[in-house]
């Protein structure tokens, strides 16, 4: 059985992340440059900082 430092208990979602060419004034519209759907969530966000500090994390 797999040994892990730290459970991460929590949400799981997914987030839209939508590129920009530059922050939009109040009220104007900007098109995107593109679209890309990842793993979130607040579980998912501190298993992956821990995760990158060298800890064995499980979800």
């Amino acid at each position: 059985m797999t040994q892990y430092d730290v459970l991460c208990y929590g949400a799981l979602c997914a987030d839209t992340l939508i590129r920009l060419p530059r922050f939009p004034t109040p009220g104007e519209g900007v098109r995107a440059l593109g679209e890309a759907m990842v793993p979130g969530g607040n579980a998912m966000n501190e298993a992956r900082c821990l995760a990158t500090w060298g800890e064995r994390v499980a979800l």
